[in-house]
């Protein structure tokens, strides 16, 4: 199941009469009766400005005295969330019109203790409607153009949490009496609003679009200034020659959130600590390492469960708002705790050749071979588990090798097959992995799910590799054949696209997906790249004469670059792919014929915020021992990346 992110893609795009998008100059301000039951678009955060990635913790207008907002009783708000903000979470809500905003927060703070399952735990208690959704046919339901929900002052009333980068409307019919109410956000303490309820409107929606362009254009200014102070990365010189760094993991202004690491990319020398603070007001942070799906294991928001009996929980069956619990048992567990190391290695890879011999570089340790052992088919290829404390090789009669931490799982050797294997991968647990056969059959040993095969097709070339489908979805894999053809099965592997009608000038001889599932890359013997779905192109050896030709290629951690190895050993890098050595040059017994990359050292420092309470602390330190790019991210809000690059 899909794990819930408090990091999601937010923004709000205001459309009203003749505002298309934030930053146009709206209709002039005159003060104009509006007609009655007239519709009011309210922002909720706002468009990001190009090439930056500020949100808004603001409403559109606000209603204060600067970007006032009056309507009559009758008249509709309608909430609309900014799709131009890509990493934000907010609420929408009504205060009573008896209730203050320091009592609002404390009865629904944003995280609760949970003291069943730790001292030290919390859950996020994922703000939910406080009414049926409109066309559910429930009673009360209501929030859409055609039903919108009734506030009168005397209940609160929520949207319920939404994700800008999804988008959504939430209408509101204000029968309130005459007086000033206030909405807030539940998720951003002190995030506000107000409407002001008058017998006439002295304005009309248009006018409150025209208020809500010039604030927006006023908010987007306070954070690009917040965002310049910030400058470059400092440092001071230790004793021991080293130096330690200080960079700043996002920074808030009242209305405005910069989600930047600033700056995104901290030169380092080997040996140099970088220290991260945090100077935000609404909003939480962590520091985490690495950038994308590796660093799954450390995510801040678990996935939900429902509350069982003591500290034993029960996986959620469903989505928000209930999740599939029962009323009341919904728990968002939070890990608001530092985990890993402090002091972060450079990475490395492993190559196998047909032997079975396997060659090792930069941090990758060797753990064994079948070099000096006589096999009855060839290897084939390798996977890593994991911690990449073990690995596996498979020949092509499915025989299976195991060293290190790497399980035995059952294999093939021994069994008839059709077609001989061509290669293999593993499951993010490491504790399974899938064959393939040139006639696309699939073999699933341990938690591999069989999910389908071509294993009875007649195909137009034989298939060369196959690679799982990762990330936070349903389970799937990608197999390739030599003309470019891609097969996907499992819910979680879409397709994305094929070279199979395309004239290649040489063959595909691997695929491998991207780390959050949402693409993958194909490469042909000559070096060429053909990237699909989400996967980024860096570059290519397809002009470029080789000695030998490529047999594989792995992505690195991020999946901002990625390595290409020859049948000679020689590795080429793309992207933040380091180079770490090669056999290129080197007498072999047996040519290569793939390799399999270091996972990246997962880090984290916790959430961190300004003030640190209810977490554990404003900054977080790590030092950086070797070369090479360390790609890191806030697991909260997912754009917000950077790079230390250590030489």
């Amino acid at each position: 199941m899909r794990r819930f992110r408090y990091s999601t893609r937010l923004a709000v795009t205001i459309l009203s009469g003749t505002l298309v998008m934030l930053f146009v100059p709206g209709a002039p301000a005159h003060a104009k009766a509006a007609a009655a039951g007239s519709t009011y678009v309210v922002g909720v955060d706002m468009a990001t400005p190009a090439g930056h990635n500020i949100a808004a913790v603001d409403y559109f207008p606000r209603g204060d005295a600067t970007y006032p907002l009056a309507v009559s009783s009758g008249d509709v708000i309608d909430f609309r969330w900014n799709t131009g903000q890509p990493d934000q979470l907010h609420t929408a809500t009504f205060l009573t019109s008896s209730e203050t905003l320091p009592a609002f927060y404390a009865a629904n703070p944003g995280f609760t203790p949970d003291a069943d399952d730790g001292a030290a735990a919390l859950n996020f208690p994922f703000p939910a409607p406080t009414f049926a959704p409109a066309g559910s046919g429930a009673p009360g339901a209501c929030g859409d153009a055609a039903t919108p929900c009734t506030y009168d002052g005397t209940a609160e009333l929520s949207s319920g949490a939404n994700p800008t980068a999804v988008g959504g409307d939430f209408f509101v019919k204000v029968t309130a009496g005459p007086g000033t109410y206030t909405y807030a956000c539940l998720i951003h303490p002190f995030m506000t609003g107000s409407v002001t309820v008058v017998p006439s409107s002295p304005t009309t929606p248009a006018v409150a679009a025209s208020e809500a362009t010039a604030q927006a254009a006023a908010d987007a200014a306070e954070g690009l200034a917040a965002e310049s102070s910030v400058g470059p990365a400092t440092s001071v010189t230790n004793g021991d020659g080293t130096k330690t760094w200080t960079g700043v993991a996002g920074i808030g202004t009242p209305h405005t959130e910069v989600l930047e690491m600033l700056p995104a990319n901290i030169p380092v020398r080997s040996g140099d600590k970088v220290m991260w603070k945090t100077m935000t007001v609404k909003d939480i942070h962590t520091v985490t390492f690495p950038y994308g799906q590796g660093s799954n294991s450390v995510d801040p928001f678990q996935p939900t469960v429902c509350e069982g009996a003591g500290s034993t929980d029960k996986p959620a069956t469903g989505g928000p708002p209930n999740f599939g619990c029962s009323p009341g048992t919904v728990e968002n567990p939070v890990n608001i705790a530092a985990a890993g190391p402090t002091t972060l290695t450079r990475h490395g890879y492993r190559l196998v050749a047909t032997d079975g011999g396997v060659f090792t570089h930069g941090d990758a340790t060797f753990l064994g071979s079948e070099g000096a052992v006589k096999l009855n088919k060839p290897v084939v290829g390798m996977a890593t588990t994991p911690d990449g404390q073990g690995y596996w090789s498979v020949a092509s009669d499915g025989g299976i090798f195991t060293h290190g931490n790497a399980p035995f799982l059952g294999s093939e050797g021994g069994a008839p097959l059709n077609k001989p294997v061509v290669g293999m991968t593993s499951t993010p647990d490491g504790n399974g992995y899938g064959l393939v056969a040139s006639d696309g059959g699939i073999f699933t040993h341990g938690d591999f799910p069989f999910l389908g095969s071509t294993g009875g097709l007649k195909l137009n070339a034989p298939v060369v590799g196959m690679d799982i489908a990762q990330g936070f979805g349903p389970p799937g894999y990608w197999l390739a054949a030599t003309d470019g053809g891609v097969f996907s099965f499992g819910p979680g592997a879409q397709f994305f696209g094929s070279l199979g009608s395309v004239k290649l000038n040489k063959p595909i001889v691997g695929i491998a997906g991207t780390p959050d599932g949402g693409g993958y890359w194909m490469v042909a013997s000559d070096g060429g790249i053909f990237a699909f779905g989400d996967a980024p192109f860096k570059g290519s050896l397809g002009s470029v004469k080789l000695n030998k030709p490529i047999v594989g290629m792995t992505p690195t951690p991020s999946g901002q670059g990625y390595w290409l190895v020859a049948s000679d050993g020689g590795i080429f890098t793309f992207g933040d792919a380091n180079f770490f050595g090669s056999e290129g040059g080197a007498p072999l017994n047996k040519p290569v014929v793939g390799m399999a990359a270091m996972p990246a050292t997962v880090a984290t420092a916790g959430i961190i915020a300004s003030p640190p309470a209810p977490f554990p602390a404003t900054t977080a330190a790590y030092t950086f021992a070797g070369v090479g790019a360390f790609s890191f991210q806030c697991r909260i809000h997912d754009h917000m990346v950077g790079w230390v690059v250590a030489s």
